[in-house]
Parts: C-alpha cells; sequence; structure tokens
C-alpha cells in the first residue's frame, strides 16, 4: 500500500503513541476514520472498531446492588 507523505506521517505518529508494531493494522484503523490521527488514536485506546486477534477484551464489572443501612 502506497501512502502519500501526509499519511505515512500519521502513521508514524499512530504507531508512536499506540505501540501497534503491524503497520497494515495501523493502517486500517487510521483509514477507518478517514487518516483523522486525533480520530484514530482515540478509538484504539477506547477499544472501538477494529480489535486484533491478540486483544483481549474485558466485561464490564459487575455492579454492587447493596445499599448501606444507617
Amino acid at each position: 500500500m502506497e501512502l502519500l507523505p501526509d499519511q505515512a506521517e500519521k502513521l508514524r505518529q499512530f504507531q508512536e503513541v499506540t505501540n501497534v508494531a503491524e503497520r497494515d493494522l495501523a493502517a486500517a484503523r487510521l483509514e477507518s476514520v478517514g487518516w483523522n490521527l486525533e480520530q484514530a488514536i482515540e478509538s484504539y485506546l477506547c477499544g472501538d472498531g477494529i480489535v486484533g486477534d491478540d486483544v483481549e477484551v474485558l466485561p464490564p464489572p459487575a455492579k454492587n446492588h447493596r445499599r448501606e443501612v444507617s
């Protein structure tokens, strides 16, 4: 995949911030948000969208429904 200079720089920055070593995965994340670097980083850190096979997604913690009695 041939990148424009601006895209190559965004790819480099995305990989630097997120530590995503796989170039194709990083490029796919950027491409999915129209090469918007901020959105790509935010979506990666929040776990939205593309998730690699090696990423474990944990369920949210169970809510505690106990009330304190005074």
